[in-house]
């Protein structure tokens, strides 16, 4: 039962986290990511289950890692063509939820 809890709580944070991964990727280009340690201090997670999350994320094929001045970093990949700078936040998210949707959350810690 705290399972089904526990996924309900980590897929509303990797909403969250995505969201403002591909916000970035529209606002500031390829060259916006977040570090292990940013994710984690803007999920609240510690940073082995921000680490799990993330590469649930990466095997998803919605985000991948990348290094900035030899610090490994994550952005959003496969971000469809019609988001664009002139997209509400509305339809940014609505894509987000569609593409968590499809993440499956058993066996993180």
């Amino acid at each position: 039962m705290f399972g089904f809890f526990k996924r309900k709580a980590l897929k509303n944070i990797a909403t969250n986290l995505y969201q403002e991964l591909v916000r970035g990727r529209i606002h500031e280009g390829t060259h916006y990511g977040l570090s292990a340690d940013d994710i984690s201090e803007k999920t609240g997670l510690n940073l082995f289950s921000s680490r799990s999350l993330i590469h649930r994320l990466v095997a998803s094929g919605l985000v991948e890692e990348y290094d900035f001045l030899d610090v490994v970093c994550y952005r959003a990949v496969n971000v469809p063509i019609y988001l664009d700078e002139t997209s509400s936040p509305n339809s940014i998210f609505q894509y987000v939820k569609r593409a968590i949707a499809r993440v499956d959350f058993k066996g993180l810690t």
